[in-house]
């Protein structure tokens, strides 16, 4: 300032501006609020056969409307003889809400190979891993996993759980360990 005093300045400077401000307070008139819904297995589970899909990972959807889907899955297999080694997996959702449309995906590891299935666009069971010899470790350390991620529109409320079936019609089990964990969260 003592700079631009010293300095020879000559001439007039005006100023005129005019700052307008609301009577009153601008508000926040829209809030939003993330719902996000979790469950993980606190102990293993085991499923046998195609048809016996074992229903876990049960969410309770309170609120219609569109979620993301997020799950973790490790698995194993636990051949019981011999001839049983066309073990897959398949993977459903289904329960008391009404599903308008799903679409998801995996991807993880089964027995040392990427599994990267299509894209599905339905509840139902779906084969996410082929039931061919070897695509599961034989192993109840569950050393295998998936991650499925995707949307899912809830159109009526009530629960939603993720099926687990072994895919094949033979003597083996599928293993879902403990921790295996899905979290939907509302889009809209």
């Amino acid at each position: 300032m003592a700079k631009l005093l010293d300095s020879n300045v000559t001439g007039v400077l005006n100023v005129s501006s005019t700052l307008l401000a609301p009577a009153s307070k601008p508000t926040n008139t829209e809030s939003r609020v993330t719902s996000i819904l979790t469950n993980n297995l606190t102990a293993n589970i085991q499923t046998t056969l195609t048809m016996a899909a074992t229903n876990v990972l049960s969410v309770t959807f309170n609120e219609t409307g569109l979620y993301e889907i997020w799950a973790f899955i490790s698995f194993g297999g636990n051949i019981k003889t011999t001839n049983a080694a066309n073990l897959g997996m398949n993977v459903g959702f289904a329960g008391s809400a009404t599903i308008g449309n799903i679409k998801y995906t995996a991807q993880g590891r089964a027995n040392g190979v990427t599994v990267m299935p299509n894209l599905v666009s339905t509840g139902a069971q779906t084969a996410i891993i082929p039931n061919t010899a070897g695509n599961i470790a034989n192993s109840t350390n569950n050393t295998d996993y998936l991650i499925l991620a995707g949307v899912i529109n809830i159109t009526a409320t009530g629960n939603i759980n993720i099926q687990f079936g072994a895919a094949n019609t033979t003597n083996a089990n599928l293993n879902i360990s403990s921790n295996s964990t899905v979290v939907y969260s509302k889009l809209g």
